[in-house]
């Protein structure tokens, strides 16, 4: 039997964990959806957004001195644990 050539599978992120991931409120998120940001790749699934792991990797790769995702998790979960309690005080310009 012949074996068939693999394919990459794209890895898409919810507009709450590239919020998460970038540190910034789910309305900028989308704000930087509307302007195209994350490219082309930004599929709309039952009215949930994905943002496509190759597109927030080329958004960060355009501004490398402001965008810096910090943070490495493999799912939200881990994510979330990572993350440390702040007040919403602390980033007021990043609040929603």
């Amino acid at each position: 039997m012949k074996a068939s050539p693999t394919r990459a599978v794209e890895c898409y992120y919810t507009v709450q964990e590239v919020s998460l991931l970038l540190r910034f409120s789910e309305r900028w998120v989308r704000e930087r959806i509307n302007e195209g940001a994350f490219g082309a790749g930004v599929r709309d699934i039952n009215g949930d957004l994905r943002i496509p792991a190759s597109g927030i990797n080329a958004f960060l790769d355009s501004k490398p001195r402001f965008y810096d995702p910090g943070i490495k998790a493999r799912n939200l979960g881990e994510l979330r644990r990572k993350i440390p309690k702040q007040n919403a005080s602390n980033h007021p310009e990043r609040v929603a």
